[in-house]
């Protein structure tokens, strides 16, 4: 035999206030001009009358999490002295996860002078897609990247991969899935052309 098991949706609940000050908590499942009876989860049924209390009010449930998760970063340092330095860093990026699909980006760029001079400048900008494969831990994936360096023979790097990952640890706060791939690079500035 199959028997198909469908999940109940959580009862409104609501907040009883009694004549004594206390207040109790259940799913009000009749309320008249005789009173209220509350189920409680522990308790049952518990028939109030007007006397008994003194204000009903219902409890909004929870806001489902969010799938999306964001974050911005930035620091700003430097030194007046012989040498004067100044450091500056920003970094964002934002993360989709839910019913077995990741999706984040992340960018971070990078400066710092001495005496007014540049001696850094660069970014980076990471783009993953995953998808579960089933109720397996293996995954796939595909990753794109975009590098700039004002310091290097190559002033801008282009790359993307693609292949398998597989969900070795998965309890949070720690998660840790090794990955596995191909994929190609291209640097402007000095080849001009994609390499794997």
């Amino acid at each position: 035999a199959l028997a198909l098991v469908q999940a109940q949706p959580t009862p409104p609940q609501s907040e009883v206030k009694l004549s004594n000050g206390e207040t109790i908590k259940g799913e009000v499942t009749k309320q008249d001009a005789n009173g209220i009876v509350l189920k409680h989860p522990v308790l049952g049924d518990i028939a109030l009358r007007p006397d008994q209390f003194t204000e009903v009010k219902a409890i909004a449930p929870p806001a489902p999490a969010s799938p999306w998760k964001s974050y911005v970063n930035a620091s700003v340092s430097g030194v007046q002295s012989t040498n004067d330095t100044l450091d500056v860093r920003l970094a964002g990026g934002t993360l989709y996860k839910e019913d077995g699909w990741l999706f984040k980006v992340d960018a971070q760029w990078y400066y710092r002078s001495n005496n007014g001079e540049a001696q850094d400048n660069n970014a980076l900008a990471t783009q993953i897609l995953e998808r579960d494969l089933g109720e397996s831990r293996w995954t796939i994936f595909e990753k794109a990247q975009f590098e700039y360096d004002e310091f290097q023979s190559w002033k801008q790097r282009y790359s993307i991969f693609g292949g398998v990952g597989y969900r070795l640890y998965t309890e949070k706060p720690l998660e840790l899935t090794p990955r596995i791939g191909f994929g190609a690079t291209r640097e402007e500035g000095t080849s001009d052309r994609w390499y794997p």
